[in-house]
């Protein structure tokens, strides 16, 4: 049992009324008994204060011995007061002896200076009057102060030897005025400015008072009411950052060039979104803008056009080139001649024939086999080769084989491996069955701890190695070197080093198919409640996937220790032997699909 002063192991606390108590009790063999404060007390309350004890009663005929101070807020009425033993004599006043107080008789004063009024009292409801006198202020941090309402009013000439400063309004009545160090008032328009050494008139303009326009529009670049007016030669320039915007009507009377060739909305010379006045109105549908002769424009009916003949078309121009030169004719075209490619109009009994590219004049077919052309495979549904038409421009067309009875000609294998498919009795090119192969192993026997909650550790197996098929480097990073569909079995054995509480560990498989660092899931995140009555019990994770890698792809597996259901650190990927040998702290198997 502890010492009743070991506050660690019986913390100090304000007693309540029902708080119990352990004593002895005498009068019964010395029996250890308990009981409750209040039966100590017998009042409402253990710990009193003054509050208290005067609530209780405020009047006693005992003498109150303090040997601190008293600060009273209120009003205290002594019938007597003591100061070294005595009550003191009629007339006579209480006096500090500087370690206590004494009573002394009233001092006599005959005369008092300013100092000793002003010791007494410095605040006065009476005017004073000077008469044929002054008042000097000296001495460092001396001042005259009139604060508001009060007010600073001379009649006489004031003299300023030091510096004057205002904190407020300097007013001048209507005859009001100011002297430079010469003395004088100066004249109407001049400024007030500064010599260096004091103040002069001067009739100079300040060069503040004539801003650049930049400080003119910085201070405000808005005018109501008020217009701008320029004579001469003055010219407005922008840059091409600039432009004008005007919401009003808009007279331009001299001669206007507007440069600009652009072809869009923001780079044409003049861009119309809205309605062109030619002075009369606005014109009406279809009707153009004309020149008047007169330096004007007016809008007028456009003159309807004499239709042309094709004589009159032909004798234009009768050569046509381009997308759009041919001619559609639903009628009949009545020719005196047609002339072929080298403009010959033929001989007797030739026909217009197709040489590809341009038309010629040919001897008429005697309907024997002049072209033999191939056409697309299709499924046949009879022989494996089929001829039409036998007379003219013959097309032979091969039959697929289409499975089942179908007859035709064995079918392109150019999407499958011609290596390992086979052709399936229904048409189509199956590849061979594959079986995994193992290309790939590695452990490592190492701690493997995340360094904080929330932080992702990259799970390590062993050394570096590398395969045709697959390589792994000593950071557990795996890259596929050849395309192709990988089965991957992870092992982990997750170990505790405490004996309560448990953590939240979770596994994740992260894959790139662009070689870079893996951050996309390749299998559902797995999460493991690590729980240890014992200290280092192993838990085991396991996980078997299945992956179609590309070739330069990446591959990782991490863990982490979650907060999101508890704030523990403590399991970590930790290796241990045991009868059948050492179990590895992270394994993995590597097979590759082959034929």
């Amino acid at each position: 049992m502890a010492r009743i002063d070991n506050t660690t192991v019986y913390p100090t606390v304000t007693p309540a009324m029902d708080d119990l108590l352990i004593a002895t009790d005498v009068s019964d063999n010395n029996k250890t008994v308990t009981f409750l404060v209040s039966d100590l007390t017998g009042v409402a309350t253990v710990l009193q204060g003054l509050q208290s004890v005067l609530d209780t009663g405020n009047t006693a005929t005992q003498s109150l011995s303090l040997t601190g101070d008293i600060n009273v807020v209120g009003t205290v009425y002594p019938t007597t007061i003591t100061a070294v033993g005595s009550t003191g004599s009629a007339g006579q006043i209480l006096s500090s002896t500087g370690t206590g107080l004494q009573w002394i008789n009233s001092p006599s004063t005959s005369c008092c200076n300013l100092q000793d009024v002003l010791d007494v009292g410095n605040q006065s409801t009476t005017d004073i009057d000077m008469v044929s006198s002054s008042i000097s202020v000296s001495g460092a941090g001396g001042s005259i102060d009139i604060t508001s309402p009060s007010s600073f009013s001379n009649s006489g000439t004031s003299l300023f030897t030091g510096s004057v400063l205002l904190y407020s309004t300097l007013s001048f009545n209507a005859t009001g005025q100011i002297n430079d160090g010469a003395g004088s008032v100066g004249t109407a328009g001049q400024w007030l400015t500064s010599t260096g050494t004091g103040v002069a008139w001067s009739s100079a303009i300040p060069p503040g008072a004539a801003p650049t326009l930049q400080q003119v529009l910085d201070t405000g670049n808005t005018a109501l009411n008020v217009g701008m007016t320029f004579t001469g030669t003055s010219v407005i320039s922008l840059s091409a950052n600039n432009s004008i915007t005007s919401l009003g009507s808009n007279t331009w009377s001299g001669n206007n060039t507007f440069s600009a060739t652009g072809i869009t909305s923001t780079t044409a010379g003049i861009a119309l979104t809205g309605s062109l006045w030619d002075g009369v109105s606005t014109g009406t549908v279809n009707q153009v803008l004309t020149s008047t002769g007169a330096g004007g424009v007016s809008w007028q009916t456009a003159a309807t056009p004499t239709p042309n003949t094709l004589q009159q078309v032909l004798d234009q121009g009768n050569t046509a080139i381009g997308a759009n030169a041919s001619i559609t004719v639903s009628g009949t075209i009545e020719a005196a001649t047609i002339t072929d490619g080298t403009s010959s109009t033929g001989s007797a009994g030739q026909v217009l024939t197709s040489t590809g590219s341009a038309l010629a004049w040919s001897a008429a077919g005697t309907g024997a086999i002049t072209q033999v052309t191939a056409g697309s495979a299709v499924t046949s549904v009879g022989p494996a080769i089929s001829v039409s038409p036998i007379t003219g421009n013959v097309v032979v067309t091969p039959q697929i084989f289409a499975g089942t009875s179908n007859i035709g000609v064995v079918p392109s294998s150019a999407a499958a491996s011609q290596s390992t498919a086979y052709l399936r009795a229904d048409g189509t090119w199956q590849e061979t069955l594959s079986q995994f192969v193992l290309k790939m192993t590695g452990t490592d026997t190492s701690v493997q701890a995340p360094a904080a909650l929330d932080t992702k550790l990259q799970v390590l197996f062993g050394s570096a190695q590398a395969t045709t098929s697959v390589s792994l480097d000593s950071a557990g990073l795996i890259t596929f070197n050849e395309a192709g569909n990988y089965r991957l079995v992870f092992n982990a054995c997750m170990m505790r080093n405490v004996i309560s509480g448990y953590s939240n560990t979770q596994f994740g498989i992260f894959y790139d198919s662009a070689g870079g660092a893996p951050t996309v899931a390749a299998s559902p995140i797995r999460s493991y409640s690590n729980s240890s009555t014992g200290g280092n019990q192993p838990n085991m994770y396991s996980e078997d996937i299945i992956i179609n890698a590309a070739t330069g792809s990446t591959l990782v597996l991490k863990i982490v220790n979650d907060t999101s259901l508890t704030s523990d650190n403590t399991t970590a990927l930790r290796s241990y032997a045991g009868t059948l040998g050492t179990t590895p702290s992270a394994a993995v198997l590597i097979y590759k699909a082959e034929q």
